[in-house]
């Protein structure tokens, strides 16, 4: 998955702070976008298969914060690479 963060005048937003948690609440990748307002590449399972059991990663929670602006909530499901963009709004 990646995700751009971008303002409302579509300038990129750097350094903005993304985590994202699993559905156990676990958190899974903490990342800051770069000069571009992107975060490239986090790998994210659907679900783990053993031989007995199937253990289910979905959905993601994603936050989304930066200095100045409001907080942004996602929620994802992963079955497929994705690109995710968003707009913060200023405070």
């Amino acid at each position: 998955m990646c995700i751009r963060d971008r303002n409302i005048s579509g300038d990129p937003i750097t350094n903005a702070s993304i985590e994202i948690k699993n559905n156990s609440n676990e958190t899974v990748n903490i990342s800051q976008t770069d000069v571009n307002g992107w975060v490239w590449w986090v790998e994210l399972t659907e679900y783990i298969r053993n031989s007995s059991t199937t253990d289910y990663r979905n959905p993601y929670n994603i936050t989304i914060s930066a200095t100045g602006y409001k907080t942004k909530y996602l929620k994802v499901d992963m079955t497929e690479s994705k690109i995710i963009e968003t707009v913060l709004e200023q405070e």
